[in-house]
């Protein structure tokens, strides 16, 4: 009955609200595709330790392609671009770059949209191995616990150079927490006080939006950078101001930014606001945001209940999701996330 409403909703929402009805039906039926998996995955059971391993082998490929990019500076080519990867130099306008020293580097993709995803894919997945490393080392084989060693050290060196800092630091966090996970009387306390941490982290969604309105009226705040997502910002809360019950259609933030901007005039710049929460509640009101935060509130609550090491990984996407529209926007992200919440749902308390 539930599913059977989200699809009505969908279709409500693609066909009646969206000013570009084709391009939210599209993302209806990504968001239809993405359930399914979740029930094929919920259906099938696999256990964590097999899902690590799984994930292992995409960190493998994506921190060798990362790292001979930001050697070539520029992309790989070959039988790389079937599998993915994009074509690009260190000259191509609009690409990522960071400054060390005075001197522009290249920001690997591997065969991720932007280095921020690369970032934000291993700052999820090493605290997991880790826990893998620490927690689940009686049922590992040595071999494999080698493996997941090594990926936390290459894993590290390429969310480095990938020079996205948000993921420096919820990956930092998810080392921590993976410690206080081992801890049995901490978890006992965290599992006590749910409301409180649920609390807090719907308040960091929350200031993820005021912060950047806030910096930006102070010198320090006038970097490009950070001015174009303040920009995004606003334009977000004026649309949201528009329609905030329905909000704006599925997909359609871009198609209707360019009415509502704030000095937004660089085409790079036309993208979605940097803010997972926001872009939803602008492109599906105040009606399809709470959905989204029951769906987020249910699965945290069954990862404290079921298979705790997963409440990490969601809370690592839940604060990036203050950074960053991914999770919502593209395919890769969009699949990760449907497989944590997943293992949320999953009945084995491992």
């Amino acid at each position: 009955m539930s599913l059977l409403f989200v699809i009505y909703y969908l279709l409500f929402n693609s066909l009646l609200i969206a000013s570009n009805q084709w391009i939210a039906l599209y993302k209806s039926a990504k968001i239809l595709e993405l359930i399914l998996l979740g029930l094929i995955i919920n259906k099938i059971k696999p256990d964590i330790l097999t899902i690590l391993k799984i994930l292992s082998l995409g960190v493998f490929y994506s921190s060798v392609m990362a790292l001979w990019q930001f050697i070539l500076q520029h992309s790989i080519g070959g039988l790389f671009w079937f599998l993915g990867e994009r074509t690009f130099y260190a000259t191509t306008p609009g690409i990522a770059l960071f400054s060390w020293f005075g001197k522009l580097f290249l920001r690997p993709y591997a065969t991720f949209s932007h280095p921020n995803v690369l970032g934000g894919f291993l700052a999820i997945t090493l605290p997991l191995f880790l826990y893998a490393v620490l927690g689940l080392k009686r049922k590992v084989s040595k071999i494999w616990l080698l493996w997941f060693k090594t990926m936390i050290l290459v894993g590290n060196l390429v969310l480095f150079i990938s020079f996205s800092r948000s993921a420096w630091v919820v990956c930092l966090l998810g080392y921590a927490f993976v410690l206080l996970v081992n801890n049995k009387k901490k978890i006992s306390w965290l599992n006590n006080h749910k409301s409180f941490l649920l609390t807090l982290i719907y308040s960091l969604m929350i200031f993820s939006i005021i912060l950047p309105l806030f910096i930006s009226r102070f010198s320090f705040g006038q970097n490009q950078s950070l001015s174009e997502r303040t920009n995004l910002v606003k334009t977000a809360l004026t649309m949201l101001a528009q329609k905030p019950i329905f909000g704006w259609g599925l997909n359609n933030f871009i198609v209707q930014a360019k009415n509502y901007s704030f000095g937004l005039s660089d085409l790079y710049i036309f993208q979605p606001v940097h803010n997972l929460y926001l872009l939803v509640v602008t492109e599906t009101g105040l009606t399809g945001f709470l959905f989204f935060t029951v769906l987020l509130t249910t699965t945290f609550f069954k990862s404290m209940q079921k298979n705790f090491i997963v409440t990490v990984s969601l809370t690592a996407i839940i604060l990036l999701g203050c950074f960053d529209h991914y999770f919502f926007t593209l395919q890769q992200a969009q699949l990760f996330l449907t497989v944590i919440i997943s293992i949320a749902f999953l009945p084995q308390n491992t």
